[in-house]
């Protein structure tokens, strides 16, 4: 700790502050307690405004409660914490004394108002679970690729228009999820993430599929949907290793031969393209579970489908199909057919 670090958290007065910012922002005991060794033996810090939780179901008891709209130097103090969430509030910055922290695992920010991250989070070299999802980040600090144990990274709906060009040092990552910024290409170093699984960077600006895909081989989920892309490349057909394949939203008129290699899909969302055809091959994919042709163009279905013997849901709103023909549905007897 430094010099003045070591000023500021000297005496007990720094308990105090946690208190009166606790106060300031009506935080209930539950989330700061107001005795001394109950604060500092905290584990987890949670503090959500939000007036729903992900299942829809009431979160908050108080929806009057006021956001909180900064965190306190005497933060970086609780350092038995291990899990901190803060999320629907209105930080906009967070103090450099966060990287005291070093014992957290999970560090979740998202719903907030973050413009900017410390240098000092790359101290948090234990982190595994980081997620500022839907704030106002245009980049992230180099530092961010010291969080050598770091498995799950989300940063959705920002302003990022690159990722860092070390993020390879990420080693242990396994889950990348940057839907909704502004990226248009990928660092060619992301290639050595050895253990990545789950990439998602839906919601772009890349007009083609960045060929760095090619060189992930554990790859088993890409979300690439609402982008620019007119056509995939020929390479894409050797990822065999993908069970779920999100590219709805793009400007795809053909669905190529060579995707029918990825016979592990179960998962494959292909909606609100310009497709006007679902081709033959579809059958070779006998693992599908969940087919998704919404919104194109396509009037018919092959009787191929039938061989997609896994095949639980087949979404085809918004498609000018006329009534199919007997073989067809004799294919489709049972399957949840989605229409409009």
């Amino acid at each position: 700790m430094s010099n003045n670090y070591k000023t500021l958290f000297g005496n007990n007065d720094w308990i105090k502050r946690i208190w009166e910012w606790a106060d300031e922002f009506e935080l209930s005991e539950e989330e700061i307690p107001r005795d001394k060794s109950s604060l500092t033996a905290m584990t987890e810090l949670t503090i959500n405004r939000s007036l729903y939780s992900k299942d829809r179901s009431p979160c908050s008891k108080n929806p009057s409660l006021p956001k909180i709209s900064y965190l306190p130097d005497e933060i970086g103090y609780l350092n038995a914490l291990t899990a901190m969430t803060i999320s629907d509030n209105h930080l906009t910055i967070l103090p450099k004394t966060i990287g005291l922290l070093t014992g957290l695992k999970s560090l979740s920010l998202c719903d907030n108002h973050l413009t900017t991250l410390p240098e000092t989070i790359g101290n948090l070299t234990n982190l595994i679970y980081l997620s500022f999802n839907n704030n106002l980040l245009v980049e992230l600090p180099c530092s961010i690729c010291q969080l050598t144990s770091l498995e799950i990274f989300e940063c959705w709906n920002n302003k990022i228009s690159m990722l860092p060009k070390d993020i390879h040092k990420l080693k242990n990552l396994q889950e990348l999820d940057f839907d909704n910024n502004q990226l248009t290409s990928l660092p060619q170093t992301i290639a050595k993430l050895s253990n990545l699984t789950d990439l998602s960077i839906g919601g772009n600006q890349f007009k083609q599929l960045p060929e760095v895909i090619e060189q992930l081989p554990h790859l088993t989920s890409l979300v690439i949907e609402n982008n620019q892309l007119r056509e995939l490349p020929e390479w894409f057909g050797e990822m065999i290793n993908l069970t779920k394949l999100l590219i709805g939203d793009n400007q795809l008129t053909t669905l190529p031969k060579f995707l029918g290699n990825l016979k592990n899909l179960d998962t494959l969302f292909i909606e609100n393209n310009q497709l006007t055809v679902l081709p033959e091959w579809i059958g070779k994919l006998s693992q599908l579970t969940e087919l998704n042709i919404s919104y194109n163009k396509i009037k018919d279905l092959p009787i191929s489908i039938g061989d997609c013997k896994s095949l639980d849901t087949l979404d085809m709103r918004g498609n000018p199909l006329g009534e199919l023909s007997i073989a067809v549905k004799k294919c489709l007897y049972k399957i949840e057919l989605v229409r409009e």
